[in-house]
């Protein structure tokens, strides 16, 4: 732990501590670490408990076994597994996200290069949160998915960026309720575990890949939504 060169607050390696924008806390003492990082009180100290809520009520199980913490311990974002065609018609296995707050499909330069793909110039201007420009575009692509309905195939035209996010989730999530998600068909069976994303799916296409209404397994828990690729995990998490 003491060369661990990132965050021992989110556990995220890509910043130091002090530098966490997160405003969680370890649930057993309240300090600025991560709670599966909290060590015993020593003999003689006493300690405040946490607070659990009504035991009667629909919650979710706590994670790495701590007690349910009040607030919201993360977000989910929604990933699915696609299989994308290259220009000689060969198959190849992404993970990607849904975003229908993003106006475009994007897919990075390394999906594109793995997909045999050239870029066409593309010269409009994108811009994110408080219109903040995106820069380093590549081009754009036109990109087809195939669902897992053999006659539904779905085509857009993706904007090709360097990166579109860091790998997600940020850490590895743990506790016993995912097993109830995953007696579903889920598109991306690894959903709890850190990994790349290659695509994201805007709005442009997003109507056509949700094909249900939200599926509550927990009461505390993220919900379910059914796509055409299978369901995917979405939401708050307490």
């Amino acid at each position: 732990l003491r060369q661990f060169p990132g965050c021992r607050n989110c556990l995220h390696p890509a910043h130091r501590t002090k530098e966490c924008a997160s405003t969680f806390v370890c649930r057993e003492c309240e300090g600025r670490h991560h709670t599966t990082l909290h060590l015993p009180q020593k003999s003689g100290s006493t300690q405040t408990p946490v607070a659990t809520g009504d035991s009667n009520a629909s919650k979710a199980p706590g994670f790495s076994g701590t007690s349910v913490s009040p607030e919201v311990a993360g977000v989910l974002l929604g990933t699915v597994v696609a299989l994308i065609p290259d220009t000689h018609g060969r198959l190849h296995r992404f993970r990607g996200l849904l975003d229908a707050g993003s106006q475009y499909t994007m897919i990075t330069s390394k999906c594109a290069s793995q997909l045999n793909m050239v870029c066409k110039p593309y010269q409009g201007a994108i811009s994110g949160v408080n219109n903040s420009p995106l820069h380093n575009i590549k081009g754009k692509v036109q990109l087809l998915f195939n669902s897992n309905n053999p006659c539904s195939k779905l085509k857009t035209e993706a904007i090709v960026v360097p990166a579109i996010t860091p790998p997600l989730p940020q850490t590895p999530l743990h506790s016993s309720m995912w097993e109830d998600y995953r007696s579903y068909q889920l598109s991306d069976p690894d959903f709890t575990e850190p990994g790349p994303i290659s695509f994201l799916i805007g709005a442009d296409l997003y109507p056509e890949v949700v094909t249900g209404a939200p599926i509550v397994i927990y009461e505390d828990g993220p919900r379910l939504i059914e796509t055409v690729f299978g369901f995917t995990v979405v939401g708050r998490f307490f």
